[in-house]
């Protein structure tokens, strides 16, 4: 038999579907070693596929789960007393499974005193390895679960904030295609997905609260390359190839950036998709804190392999045997043709077919259980990718039963997803509610044309009870109680499935509330979220036409900035593209079901998807009259100036606090400009004695600004009031030649303070509309602004007529904080 040739890891072929990260985000990744993930996706490759569990081992698993089934099983499993019941009826009810249907001698599956002994031992060892009460190892291995992860008032948090979600119009509601208005998504990774050669994405990775000139060039991202698959060979030495169903051409889900620092906190780090990070602020906190809470979970679910308890040499041994009897049938095949069938031949089949009729199999179970050293995947200090999703099933009396999903792995292979954290929340008057699993496991066994009565399919059936090789190659694992509160973890490997349930009371309406995170690879970087701008045709809009100058313009130059926004999806579309997206899944799924995971069978179809026309063209501009090609050419140069430099991602993630201290010589007009930004209007203020502090809330922008007096007693104590400042806004009177040197003097005290070392800054010339009153480059010279190279500075000239402009480039870049729409009166 050829050798089974290596094949790189899909993870080194898919450079086009990676974030190229900006030179923090790698230096962190970097730093972290290597996760050390049993499997890490199960489309990815066959190498990590287990062997099947033998009959036996499949009785010691169905003893195990019935064991940390039972309430309270930690504390029981630890009395003797109990344990030997607990044994004489697993070895009753292992006798009562009904015999192979094939008429063959065959030992070993009925469960044995020292398999059962194995199981009790083992399972004394997980419910000492139970953390604080709260996280164990539920019912199905490899699955944990913990029903006291999330405290109340964290749920009660939750449910809070759900309830935004849920109380929207009718016609708002998003039912989930194709479940009769039973499942309710509340986010939903499928909507407004990426879309290859349709969604837009910047060059590099942007900071979420900063402007960076030039970062945020938009191009739409191609199709990943076809990712080569293994040739594989058969006993026969006949070679066959993967179909690459498992990655799609068309779409992926789009992650979200949550950091976890080395104490374990979480934070956000970009929107989440289809979660408004201005309306539904409170959630993004909510969802972190929740996230928090799973972390430890997921650090034992990605370094918690599924091993086989019974050694699997034994199948190793029957496939080595299977080999040689197929050689003898090849030497026998071609002594035939040679000899025209002869005698010897005959008899040479005879014999061997003899031989195989006499075989006995018996599995042996290891003498004593051994624990394997607990390993943990550490998540701490990493820049995590997770997607997140939230749904409702709902019952009513006129629809009482979900009829429950369908096997299925998460994602395709474009989403690199790992593991699944599901919470259940809250659950009202519906029946028991499972979540099954089982996993694909690996031939032990490969011939050709394989019948019932095959020699080598008879004896993988007797010891691992699997049947003709065209049926499905996946193994039951059990299955988990999903009730009220629980958190399950699981890897992405395992099959999973919702289990049918239906009303309590079938008067009363029922329901169902869970959250779900789907981890990405911690190894992987997928387009995410922080390099794609949301791509909701309202959340954008909205939001534009609110901004200076949007709001000012005429609304034929909205309607060409509109049609310039081609990256923007509107809902029909986007639940168009959603369906596609199913029907392509749907495949997959199939192909799961059927044991194909990696296809072969099903190919898939490809979306043929017109890139975004620019409307630049002559054949374009021919319908528009000289006055529309000004407008044209008015709204190409302002989409671009806001686009490029960023100001897109800015809108919706710059809801943080920000310390702002106004500072001047007293007369400067510091009080004035600061009821200004906190009132809209003038007003007559009389010297500062001390401080005043006010908090401007604009959009989503929180300031709290300090206006520190500036008479001389007071300035010897402007230090007192440095520490967490954001932003430094520096307040000159125009006018006031005299003491330009001091104001100067007084800066630089205040600049070269540790406190402010990388404090940016913005120098206001106020009164500039009076007479002999300096220019903003008279200031800026008197000040020695051209002399400060270590920070960023920012000089306007302010008067009661004038404004400082919220778009000006030079200004976001300086100080990003500073982009309100106001005017600054002296």
């Amino acid at each position: 038999m050829p050798p089974k040739k290596k094949s790189k890891s899909t993870r080194s072929n898919m450079k086009a579907n990676v974030d190229l990260l900006d030179d923090e985000a790698e230096s962190l990744l970097s730093q972290r070693p290597r996760c050390v993930i049993h499997s890490r996706h199960p489309l990815e490759e066959d190498d990590w596929i287990e062997l099947p569990m033998c009959r036996l081992e499949r009785q010691m698993e169905l003893f195990s789960q019935a064991i940390r089934g039972k309430p309270n099983w930690m504390v029981k499993v630890k009395d003797e007393k109990i344990c030997k019941k607990w044994v004489e009826e697993a070895i009753q009810e292992s006798k009562k499974q009904p015999p192979p249907h094939l008429a063959y001698t065959y030992r070993g599956t009925e469960l044995t005193p020292a398999a059962a002994r194995y199981i009790i031992e083992e399972n004394r060892w997980l419910a000492d390895q139970i953390v604080e009460g709260t996280i164990e190892m539920s019912p199905v291995m490899g699955v944990f679960q913990s029903d006291g992860l999330i405290e109340d008032e964290l749920k009660r948090e939750l449910l809070s904030n759900a309830k935004l979600l849920e109380d929207v119009p009718e016609d708002e509601r998003d039912w989930h295609p194709g479940s009769s208005k039973q499942v309710l998504d509340l986010i939903h990774p499928s909507l407004y997905c990426f879309v290859y050669g349709r969604t837009y994405q910047v060059e590099r990775q942007m900071k979420p609260t900063l402007l960076s000139t030039g970062a945020s060039i938009m191009t739409p991202l191609p199709p990943p390359a076809d990712v080569p698959r293994p040739i594989r060979y058969n006993l026969m030495g006949e070679a066959s190839y993967d179909s690459d169903s498992a990655l799609s051409k068309r779409f992926h889900w789009l992650p979200s950036e949550f950091i976890v620092d080395e104490e374990g906190r979480v934070k956000i780090d970009s929107y989440v998709n289809n979660l408004h990070p201005v309306k539904h602020k409170k959630m993004y906190g909510t969802l972190a804190k929740v996230f928090e809470r799973f972390v430890p979970l997921l650090g034992r679910v990605l370094d918690a392999p599924r091993i086989n308890r019974i050694d699997p040499h034994l199948a190793d041994y029957i496939a080595s045997r299977s080999r040689e009897r197929i050689k003898e049938m090849i030497a026998m095949e071609r002594y035939n043709e040679m000899n025209e069938g002869g005698e010897v031949a005959e008899e040479n089949e005879d014999e061997w077919y003899d031989r195989v009729q006499e075989m006995k199999y018996e599995a042996k179970v290891p003498e004593k259980f051994k624990p394997t050293p607990e390993k943990f995947v550490d998540l701490r200090g990493r820049r995590l990718q997770v997607i997140v999703k939230m749904a409702n099933i709902e019952l009513t009396p006129e629809s009482p039963e979900y009829k429950g999903g369908s096997w299925h792995v998460e994602g395709m292979l474009n989403e690199r997803i790992v593991a699944t954290c599901i919470y259940y929340y809250a659950s009202n008057n519906i029946s028991e509610s499972r979540l099954a699993f089982r996993r694909r496991v690996r031939q032990p066994y490969t011939g050709d044309e394989q019948t019932e009565q095959s020699e080598g399919v008879t004896e993988c059936h007797q010891i691992f009870g699997l049947g003709v090789w065209n049926s499905s190659l996946n193994e039951t694992l059990g299955s988990v109680e999903t009730k009220e509160g629980r958190c399950i973890v699981f890897p992405n490997i395992n099959q999973h499935m919702v289990s049918p349930f239906r009303l309590a009371d079938a008067t009363r309406p029922g329901s169902r509330k869970i959250l779900v995170f789907f981890l990405v690879d911690p190894d992987m970087r997928i387009t995410s979220t922080a390099r794609v701008p949301p791509q909701q045709h309202d959340w954008l809009w909205d939001e534009l036409k609110a901004c200076e100058p949007f709001s000012s313009l005429p609304r034929d130059i909205l309607n060409l900035i509109e049609g310039y926004c081609g990256f923007l999806m509107k809902r029909e579309e986007a639940e168009r593209i959603r369906l596609e997206l199913m029907e392509e899944r749907s495949a997959m799924v199939q192909n799961v079901n059927a044991g194909e995971i990696l296809g072969g069978k099903r190919g898939l179809k490809s979306l043929s998807v017109s890139r975004l026309k620019p409307m630049t063209s002559d054949e374009d501009m021919t319908s528009y009259d000289e006055h529309q090609m000004k407008i044209r050419e008015c709204a190409d140069v302002f989409i671009r100036h806001i686009f490029d430099m960023g100001a897109l991602l800015s809108l919706f993630w710059s809801s943080k606090e920000y310390r702002m201290l106004v500072l001047g010589l007293d007369n400067a007009g510091k009080t004035t400009i600061l009821y200004k930004l906190k009132l809209g209007e003038v007003v007559r203020t009389i010297p500062t004695i001390g401080f005043n502090v006010e908090t401007v809330q604009y959009r989503n922008l929180n300031l709290t600004l300090w206006d520190a007096g500036g008479q001389d007693k007071i300035i010897a104590l402007w230090r007192c009031y440095l520490q967490n400042t954001s932003s430094l806004i520096y307040v000159i009177d125009s006018t006031d030649r005299e003491r330009l040197a001091k104001a100067r003097e007084e800066m630089q005290k205040i600049l070269e303070n540790d406190e402010m070392k990388d404090v940016c800054m913005a120098v206001l010339a106020n009164k500039s509309d009076l007479p002999g009153a300096m220019t903003s480059k008279e200031v800026a010279d008197g000040l020695g602004l051209m002399n400060i190279r270590n920070r960023k500075w920012y000089i306007q000239s302010t008067c009661a007529n004038t404004e400082i402009d919220p778009e000006d480039p030079q200004l976001m870049a300086t100080v990003p904080h500073l982009t309100l729409p106001i005017r600054l009166w002296g």
